[in-house]
């Protein structure tokens, strides 16, 4: 993610579920980092379905190994909320959580408002999802 992220530092990136805030370590991008628990001062403890973060002021949104709570739909809601019309949503989830639902989450991200572009990537450990704010 960090890597086709670089290609655009003018991009603003909301980290939802940031854990210990790699992304803004790997980016000049302004990165917004967002946690349920603030492990320093460059991130913001909040409940990820109310985050802090203006209606339409991200490029991209990004959750890594971030849609565990049952409540993952309102964490993406609220990225769709945050990110400008055309924005970005990155998802990297473990593919045992989501083995013989991935299926299940692109309907949820559709009922939000997102186009899932391309095909969902697999890997021997991971899904991951491109999809744009299209509404």
């Amino acid at each position: 993610i960090a890597e086709s992220l670089k290609m655009r530092p003018d991009w603003i990136v909301g980290d939802f579920g940031c854990g210990e805030a790699k992304l803004s370590e790997l980016l000049t991008n302004k990165v917004i980092s967002l946690d349920h628990v603030a492990i320093s001062d460059s991130v913001i403890a909040c409940d990820l379905a109310k985050a802090p973060i203006d209606d339409q002021s991200i490029d991209v949104a990004v959750f890594s190994l971030s849609l565990m709570g049952l409540n993952y739909e309102d964490y993406l809601s609220e990225a769709y909320r945050s990110l400008k019309f055309g924005g970005l949503l990155k998802i990297a989830e473990p593919a045992k959580r989501w083995h013989g639902s991935v299926e299940i989450l692109i309907q949820g991200l559709r009922r939000i408002g997102f186009e899932v572009v391309g095909d969902v990537e697999h890997s021997a450990s991971f899904i991951y999802i491109n999809a744009v704010k299209k509404f």
